[in-house]
């Protein structure tokens, strides 16, 4: 949801605010090998692991702002924030 604010001499500036939600479900496998050789144990040792990993809480807030300076230039400035994570966003763009 947001509101555009039109000016003539600097563009246009568009206010935002909204929410994402983020499906993140991931394994992660593998092995670490401990260099132990030199030591008492006198072998290397390997450790397994397996990690589950997903979000606390799939939805974040978003607020942002988009300013089209002219035909071919734009800037845009966001950041997410709540519940278990956060983000900000800054991105320009030129089209030809």
């Amino acid at each position: 949801m947001g509101y555009n604010q039109r000016y003539s001499a600097t563009g246009t500036l568009t206010w935002y605010v909204g929410g994402t939600y983020l499906i993140s479900d991931m394994d992660i496998t593998g092995s670490f090998v401990f260099d132990t050789t030199n030591t008492i144990i006198g072998k290397p040792r390997t450790l397994s692991y397996s990690i589950h990993v997903e979000p606390k809480n799939p939805w974040n807030y978003l607020a942002g702002v988009n300013w089209t300076i002219n035909r071919k230039w734009s800037v845009i400035a966001e950041t997410g924030f709540g519940s278990s994570r956060s983000d900000v966003l800054l991105t320009s763009f030129y089209r030809w």
